[in-house]
């Protein structure tokens, strides 16, 4: 037995000790009660925002295709407008034939691709090639 205690003491500390296990349990309680509060309330901001990002998934989705259909034209119709724009071998003969008899002209050659000073001979003698490709009467000087 105890030494120095009554049972009347004993009972007092006893129930005590269940007062507090009942408020421990309570408290308890009461926390797992609030954090599944939370969690729950956790879960449907989630939710939220996971239906939020799929709008605006599915809003931009929607205008990139209607910008796709809008701007964006088939290779047949792009073929044939710049078919129909384009220059025929005539025309180019015109333009250069223009530009060499009228010696103020200066003549730019595209598509040529570039070398180093050392090869100037090369560049000229692709542009002569060219030229006499085109079959002008009048060759410039260079």
């Amino acid at each position: 037995m105890l030494e120095g205690g009554t049972k009347k003491d004993l009972a007092k500390w006893a129930l005590s000790f269940l007062d507090l296990t009942v408020n421990c349990v309570k408290l308890l309680q009461n926390g797992c009660a609030e954090a599944k509060d939370a969690y729950r309330d956790l879960t449907n901001v989630q939710r939220e925002l996971v239906s939020c990002r799929d709008k605006e998934i599915s809003t931009l989705q929607n205008g990139v295709q209607q910008t796709l259909r809008k701007e964006l034209k088939s290779y047949s119709d792009a073929v044939k407008k710049t078919s129909s724009e384009s220059l025929s071998v005539q025309k180019i003969r015109s333009v250069v034939k223009e530009a060499v008899e009228d010696k103020g002209n200066n003549l730019m050659v595209f598509g040529l691709p570039e070398k180093a000073k050392e090869k100037e001979e090369d560049l000229t003698e692709s542009v002569k090639c060219l030229l006499k490709e085109l079959e002008l009467d009048e060759k410039p000087s260079f």
